[in-house]
């Protein structure tokens, strides 16, 4: 994503990489540490995987997190040692309901192509808070490049 601000696939086709990147860096980090199973919270590794994974699944535009979850897939021993502290980490940066919008010269140019809603987890949409100061670019799903804004 840096430092073009450019995604280079689909929204669609990149969750679907992020999520088979998050599940292979959970299951290495429960292979060496599994804290993260606590019967007394009643929670174990898969379930919460899982549900990680919902949250991810549940975005159809791109988290506003999306830099600091592929920084953090693709590097997360940088800060964490422990699988429960590393999962807490991915699932918090997944309970955000903002996402990246576009920007309004390009919401009236796919304004005729995209019918549908594009909102977070439980369809909050967005925050209505944006910093125009950075402007990012990402294709949708007829692979025209839509400019986007955090």
């Amino acid at each position: 994503v840096l430092p073009t601000h450019v995604l280079r696939l689909p929204w669609q086709a990149l969750k679907r990489i992020l999520a088979q990147k998050l599940k292979e860096v959970c299951e290495e980090y429960y292979a060496r540490c599994t804290d993260c199973d606590d019967p007394q919270r009643q929670t174990n590794f898969a379930q919460w995987r899982d549900r990680i994974l919902g949250l991810l699944d549940d975005f159809h535009r791109p988290p506003f997190t999306l830099q600091r979850l592929c920084e953090l897939l693709l590097n997360p021993q940088r800060v964490y040692r422990s699988t429960r502290k590393l999962m807490s980490a991915i699932e918090k940066l997944l309970m955000v309901t903002t996402t990246l919008r576009p920007t309004a010269a390009a919401e009236g140019a796919a304004a005729g192509k995209e019918g549908s809603s594009n909102t977070g987890p439980g369809g909050g949409g967005e925050s209505g808070a944006s910093t125009s100061m950075l402007s990012n670019r990402v294709e949708n799903s007829e692979a025209d490049t839509v400019p986007m804004e955090l």
